[in-house]
């Protein structure tokens, strides 16, 4: 079984490139990220026996108390425990997740061909996706990360430097695991997404071994709900080096020292010549409680105190 699993970090084309693939009439992912195959087997374990009836009822409790199964039920998709049971004809992860996904996908759960997963974010949930999908097709998006920090600043008031130290963390990881898993992998630049969409999708598109249906390129509806592009149902060809702008030269140059590593080994050029840059641990965690209030303080903006600091909680505990 190969499932579709998009991969990328917040405020990096993620959802661009769901929505792309998702015009494809063999590609079905849900509209909303799950963050599920890795908490799920964090929790139950790799050899969790659904063939018991009490262990199915555990584990899709389990699942209506994420925030994946509020989002998809508030979008009216309420998938209840008999539909399930009814569903599941084998009792295995693989199945469970192939039937949650597509259930959830905006084709259905009758859907014969690829279906897939988008959780931004943790690359650390990776070994737990090969695990159960060891020959999953993973489709990596990946954007400039001055770029990157400068767009989850503006969305949600994130600390620039802090932003491009997570961002160098998860991208080196993520290269470990590409090497030390063979996982069957492809990275594709946000940047060359927005300025060449039919090339790109005509190389996603070999590489998921499916045809390329002329007009996949033309989005049929809006994408993003926040930032630069909110609200537009069309690419933003341009929409990159806004940091040139928006940041001094002393601020571009302690970032590529922060992101130097990760930089070079994803292709991004630099002018930076020094030693990678390591913030302060004290700064790092000052700036990680600074960014965090940030994030309840925008959920809460827009969301209402009480359904803002759930959905945080909520967030943050699925993140995990």
């Amino acid at each position: 079984m190969k499932p579709v699993i998009l991969l990328g970090m917040p405020r990096s084309g993620t959802k661009l490139l769901r929505s792309f693939l998702n015009q494809h009439p063999k590609i079905n992912i849900p509209d909303n990220e799950s963050y599920l195959i890795h908490n799920s087997i964090r929790k139950f374990g790799e050899a969790y026996d659904f063939s018991v009836l009490k262990n199915r009822i555990k584990y899709f409790e389990f699942l209506t108390t994420t925030k994946f199964y509020d989002k998809c039920k508030a979008d009216g998709l309420h998938f209840t425990f008999e539909e399930f049971d009814k569903l599941l004809s084998v009792y295995d992860w693989q199945h469970v997740f192939k039937l949650i996904f597509n259930y959830y996908g905006p084709k259905g759960s009758n859907h014969k061909y690829l279906w897939g997963d988008k959780s931004p974010g943790s690359f650390s949930q990776l070994k737990y996706i090969h695990q159960i999908f060891p020959n999953a097709y993973v489709v990596h998006i990946v954007r400039d990360p001055r770029d990157y920090c400068l767009s989850a600043k503006n969305a949600w008031g994130k600390n620039v430097f802090r932003s491009v130290h997570r961002w160098n963390l998860e991208i080196n990881y993520y290269s470990k695991l590409v090497n030390e898993l063979s996982i069957n992998c492809i990275n594709i630049k946000y940047e060359d997404l927005i300025d060449s969409p039919i090339e790109q999708l005509e190389k996603i598109c070999e590489f998921l071994n499916i045809e390329y249906p002329p007009g996949l390129e033309n989005l049929q509806k809006t994408v993003e709900n926040i930032g630069s592009t909110k609200g537009k149902p069309t690419v933003i060809k341009g929409n990159k080096d806004k940091y040139i702008k928006a940041f001094n030269p002393k601020t571009i140059n302690k970032l590529e020292g922060i992101g130097k590593e990760g930089m070079e080994s994803m292709g991004y050029s630099i002018n930076y010549q020094g030693k990678s840059i390591n913030l302060n641990p004290i700064y790092l965690k000052y700036a990680s409680v600074m960014d965090g209030l940030h994030s309840l303080r925008f959920h809460v903006k827009n969301k209402g105190v009480l359904k803002g600091v759930s959905y945080y909680s909520k967030l943050h505990a699925n993140k995990r």
